[in-house]
């Protein structure tokens, strides 16, 4: 942080939020103590490197943040900080959304009791609770809101993650604590999130929930497999006892466990058996993993989407799928007269025309498209002769290929892609990305999108956002940089 007058210190900064023309304005309080040691530090850290230049104006904005980027301090400013922070939350009234972010943190005796004070002012009014947390804080959080009680939660989003420390207790605190702690919320809460990077088995919880009259939302982000969920019809019963007001569903794996064995069938065949033949009349959004050990190969009116006659988004993560499985995924989808998906974000191995014209006469009410894909080909005969062999299936990683080729296969493509005209097609947003050798995420191209507008006559808007944060250029080409392929 810089040492300049013109840039804040902490404490200069919670002493601003505490003014009460902008402790009015506050209403998500982040708390992330990055000032405290490490646990197993005798001192605190080193000072940080970096800076923080957004000036005091910035604390205009709805929230108060306490960031871990800050340098080190002695213990003495460190109280300092917290006495300061206390006084600026009890004048921070319209709060109505707090996250807590506690990891490897040590907790000495005065934050534990600046989050306490926090719980006592802000308790009454808090909406929306996001708590980050390794195992070993998760008890000590949960007993306070315990206390204090939440009386409007209407969302609750808990993150367990990777704590350097062994806590062997973990099963029964998620059944003995995180349980009762979310039941005591059953007539408010609307959303849930539960996202785990720790090896539990939340069957128990699962089990244990019941109906929650106002739930409309489900997010598990866990990577299922015989060890995370060793009952499956567990997650089965919660779809089926809220089925009457869910309606945004979404289960993927999480990526920071590293479980998932391919040879782990569970997750598969609870999709295939139990999760397909489940009926959510007002289900709308589903984001779902659908992982490369499911039984593709079987008999094709075996479905893998729910009966959902509302659909309207889906989203599929964790698989790139090739033209057999995006087939199989449209015959699964089991619309009513009335309804039509209109938004649809997954990957593919091939972008070529003949995909297109499936999605435009399958899902001729769709009016986003989100596709990210590994390779283009000018259609499904020759996948590609000059392309196919410079290129690996992954889609994390697409080896280098000729700039020749590259422009060879999409003069083909555009060939083919203007002989079409999808004049019922409802498009409005179109997205098109290449899987990135060096990131592995996509890279929207700007190209081939254009070549697909031109089949649209309505018009569509094009989706320029990488999936990324690295510095790649979204459009390269070696001649004539319209194609718009990077790599």
């Amino acid at each position: 942080m810089s040492s300049s007058s013109s840039s804040p210190t902490l404490a200069e900064r919670v002493l601003v939020t505490s003014h009460p023309s902008i402790a009015q304005r506050v209403n998500h309080l982040y708390i992330r103590p990055g000032f405290l040691p490490g646990m197993g530090e005798s001192d605190p850290p080193p000072p940080s490197l970096r800076q923080d230049n957004r000036g005091i104006l910035s604390l205009l904005r709805s929230r108060f943040r306490l960031l871990c980027s800050y340098p080190s301090r002695s213990v003495q400013t460190n109280k300092r900080i917290v006495i300061l922070a206390q006084a600026a939350i009890r004048r921070c009234r319209n709060v109505r959304e707090l996250t807590i972010v506690l990891h490897d943190f040590f907790i000495p005796r005065s934050f534990a009791l600046f989050l306490e004070s926090s719980w006592a002012c802000l308790a009454g009014n808090i909406r929306k609770l996001t708590i980050s947390v390794t195992l070993t804080k998760l008890s000590l959080l949960l007993g306070q809101g315990e206390s204090y009680g939440l009386a409007v939660l209407e969302e609750l989003e808990i993150y367990i993650v990777y704590s350097r420390f062994p806590f062997y207790n973990g099963q029964t605190l998620v059944k003995d604590r995180l349980l009762p702690f979310t039941i005591s919320h059953r007539e408010t809460l609307r959303a849930l999130t539960i996202s785990s990077s720790i090896p539990l088995d939340w069957s128990p919880y699962l089990d244990g929930l019941g109906h929650f009259p106002l739930l409309q939302k489900l997010v598990l982000i866990l990577t299922i497999s015989y060890v995370t969920l060793s009952n499956p019809s567990a997650l089965t019963r919660v779809l089926d006892t809220h089925q009457e007001n869910l309606r945004h569903f979404k289960v993927i794996k999480n990526h920071g466990y590293s479980l998932n064995n391919p040879r782990d069938s569970l997750y598969g065949a609870w999709v295939t058996d139990e999760f397909s033949t489940l009926i959510l009349p007002v289900l709308q959004t589903l984001e779902i993993g659908l992982w490369p050990d499911l039984p593709w190969r079987s008999p094709p009116s075996l479905s893998i989407i729910p009966q959902a006659s509302c659909l309207v988004s889906l989203t599929i993560f964790d698989v790139v799928l090739c033209d057999t499985q995006v087939d199989r995924v449209l015959d699964s989808l089991q619309l009513g007269p009335d309804g039509g998906l209109q938004e649809l974000r997954l990957s593919v191995v091939y972008l070529h025309p003949q995909l297109m014209d499936l999605l435009a006469a399958k899902l001729p009410l769709l009016k986003v498209l989100d596709l990210t894909f590994d390779r283009l080909a000018p259609n499904t005969d020759i996948q590609s002769a000059y392309y196919n062999k410079y290129a690996y299936v992954s889609f994390t990683f697409v080896s280098y290929v000729p700039c020749q080729t590259i422009l060879f296969v999409q003069t083909l493509f555009e060939r083919e892609m203007n002989t079409r005209m999808y004049t019922d097609w409802e498009l409005q947003y179109l997205k098109l990305s290449l899987a990135s050798s060096n990131c592995g995420k996509g890279h929207s191209q700007l190209g081939c999108m254009s070549i697909v507008a031109r089949c649209i006559p309505r018009g569509v808007v094009f989706g320029l956002e990488n999936d990324c944060f690295c510095n790649y250029p979204r459009v390269l080409g070696p001649d004539d940089s319209s194609f718009g392929i990077s790599w």
